[in-house]
Formats: structure tokens, sequence, C-alpha cells
């Protein structure tokens, strides 16, 4: 059997067990948090993690201009570990994350998520699917729980929004101006649903991640605006910061 086939026949047979161990298949999160990194501004706090040694060695130059998947998280916040092990809980809180199994996906939805999520380097896919991946509830299992995460992940990169992050790069940037940039991509009142979450460095106030809040079902082609428009208002915690650049500052 060709390498592909095999693949195929894995995810076949693990996605139904997978939904049997999370007694989730039956219900799809509605509810769902996307938190997307600016990867600069975590690599000025964690310059020893894999990636962040890359990125400031020259590498990912994509990932220094655009950003970068964190995770998906269904909502609220205390849905986690759906049918999963004592161990690989203990296993996770513990940042023990290489003992982790790693979710099963197609070749394709590996080399895209590598891409979208740099932190894969250091095994952030394997945490961010046992603690809330696999409480999404999607019939597909890890394979629809990734593609859903770089389809929205890909819908605001290549978005309005992903053009102005690009052009303001070393520049301070304020939260309304981001949110202004949600409401021209994806629909007015879109980017009230938007959340821009700030970091210390220093004397410097840095964005370091974008939180979406959505509302109904997610499928890759499905509209971000309307899941965006469906959710709930988020409340401002940060009035803006700089958009680091790559290298320690």
């Amino acid at each position: 059997m060709s390498p592909i086939g095999l693949t195929l026949l894995l995810l076949a047979v693990t996605a139904p067990l997978q939904a049997m161990a999370t007694g989730k298949a039956r219900t799809e999160s509605t509810d769902t948090l996307l938190a997307l990194s600016w990867l600069p501004a975590f690599c000025e706090t964690m310059p020893k993690a894999r990636e962040c040694q890359v990125l400031n060695g020259g590498g990912m130059p994509d990932a220094a201009r655009r950003l970068s998947l964190h995770g998906l998280w269904p909502q609220p916040r205390d849905r986690v570990y759906c049918g999963v092990s004592a161990t690989n809980i203990k296993r996770d809180k513990a940042g023990d994350w290489k003992r982790l199994p790693a979710p099963p996906l197609s070749a394709e939805s590996r080399a895209r998520l590598e891409t979208a999520m740099p932190g894969v380097a250091s095994q952030l896919d394997r945490h961010e699917w046992i603690k809330h991946g696999t409480c999404y509830g999607a019939k597909g299992g890890a394979e629809a729980y990734i593609q859903d995460a770089l389809a929205l992940t890909e819908a605001v990169n290549g978005s309005a929004v992903g053009a102005f992050l690009a052009e303001s790069v070393g520049r301070t940037v304020s939260t309304d101006a981001i949110r202004a940039r949600f409401d021209q991509a994806f629909g007015p009142g879109t980017g009230k649903r938007v959340q821009v979450t700030c970091v210390t460095d220093g004397g410097r106030t840095l964005i370091s991640e974008i939180k979406l809040s959505l509302r109904g079902t997610i499928t890759p082609g499905a509209d971000l605006g309307n899941l965006l428009g469906s959710a709930s208002p988020q409340k401002r915690t940060c009035k803006g910061g700089i958009l680091d650049p790559v290298g320690l500052q």
C-alpha cells in the first residue's frame, strides 16, 4: 500500500475511535475562540523555544509578517480534555508535550499546519489537540479540527487584516485600528468580536495575540464574517502596542 493510502486508512480507523473516546461526536462546538499569535512578540519572551531560534536566526520569513495559529478553543474555557487519559492530562499540564500523541493528520494537513503553526516545532499541535481539539466534536476528528483552524487562519491572513499587519511591522498599532480592518474585511461590527492581547517587554508594550470570538458551525468553507457577527462583543483589554519585528530588541 502506498504511503498516502496508508495515511487515509489510518485516518478512517482513528477518527471514529477518537469520536468514541471524546464522547463529543454528537455535538460539534458552535461557540469557539480562535487564538492567533504574533510570533516575534512571543519570541521576545520565549527566545529558547525551537521555533523562536529558527525565527530569530533568519528562518520562517512568512511568520515574521503574519499571524500564526495558536489554537481553536471550544467554549466555555473549562471545556477541555474530553476523553483524555489522566496520564496524558498530567503530561500536558507539566509541559511534557513530547510524550503526548500527535494528532493523526493527512500529509497535506500536516504540511499546512507546520507552516501556519510554527509552534509545531515545540509540539504545540499535540498540546492543542489533547486539551482543546478533543472537545471540538467534529466527526472527522483531528483532521477536521485542524482543517477548520487552518481555514480560519488563512482567511484572516489573506484579508485586509493580514495586509494591514504586514505593512505595520515595527510600528505602534491600536486595537481600534485592528478592529476597523476586521470591519473592512468581514463586515461592520465584526471588529467588536475581536480581542487584542498585549505583553510587556522591558519598557515596551507588544501586541502578542489576536483572538476571534466565533459562533456557529465551522467548516473549511464557512463565512468568517457570519461566524464573527453571530458572536458576542468582546471587551477591549489592550489599547494597542508595537507590532514587533523579528529579533530580540
